[in-house]
């Protein structure tokens, strides 16, 4: 799965921090801070079905999702709302799941697919979580 849940301060009284793996492997996971919440992560780039297709379905055409958007990390109050956010904003797609997010205040970060690099967006209620330092 791809949630975790915090409660209260860390073993060393800080806040929890919760990496995000990157797509392109290898590279420094961003890192979230949190003390309490549930963080949860939505994605096409790790299971994949037979012929390349995504493993997550748009149920407005019934087919596999389909574009640039690779995964959304969503921190809410549980781990319920979080799973179920990611996956309708990376069903909704880059433009229309941040209109979304930002709409309804949702703390979204979007990894997006540009040509062989991934670049990534983040929601104005996901700014306060974004942890400039790499988890211990």
């Amino acid at each position: 799965g791809g949630e975790i849940r915090a409660h209260g301060p860390s073993a060393d009284g800080d806040l929890w921090r919760v990496a995000v793996d990157s797509p392109a492997g290898g590279g420094q996971p961003m890192s979230l801070a949190l003390r309490e919440g549930a963080v949860a992560t939505s994605g096409t780039y790790r299971q994949r079905r037979a012929g390349g297709v995504s493993h997550i379905v748009d149920p407005r055409t019934g087919r596999p999702v389909a574009h640039r958007l690779v995964a959304v990390t969503v921190v809410a109050d549980d781990a319920l709302r979080a799973d179920a956010y990611a996956t309708a904003l990376l069903v909704l797609g880059a433009e229309a799941g941040m209109e979304f997010a930002e709409r309804e205040r949702l703390a979204a970060l979007f990894v997006v697919r540009d040509d062989a690099a991934f670049s990534t967006l983040e929601s104005q209620a996901m700014r306060p979580y974004v942890f400039a330092k790499p988890p211990r």
